[in-house]
């Protein structure tokens, strides 16, 4: 059965996504349903993602959603260590 998270579980695993940068996560609407992710260079260069609980409450998604961004931020310059879905960040 796949596994399904919990909004702060989503929280913390997108936040360890994007090691060594800086990373926010937050709310992004007034119902709690949405979050805006800025991942940052030391150079203050960012790039935001917006995500959309639904979307991403099950593991697949999450995982799909993650390593698209990941690859995106590779490809334009912006160094990540090596991630695997099942490592967790701190918020």
């Amino acid at each position: 059965m796949e596994k399904k998270y919990t909004n702060e579980e989503i929280r913390a695993i997108v936040a360890g996504a994007f090691k060594p940068l800086g990373c926010t996560v937050e709310p992004w609407d007034d119902y709690g349903e949405k979050l805006r992710v800025k991942v940052r260079e030391a150079d203050g260069k960012e790039k935001v993602l917006k995500i959309t609980f639904r979307h991403v409450r099950d593991d697949a998604n999450l995982t799909t959603v993650l390593e698209r961004f990941r690859e995106e931020l590779q490809e334009e310059g912006y160094h990540l260590d090596p991630w695997t879905p099942s490592g967790k960040g701190c918020i």
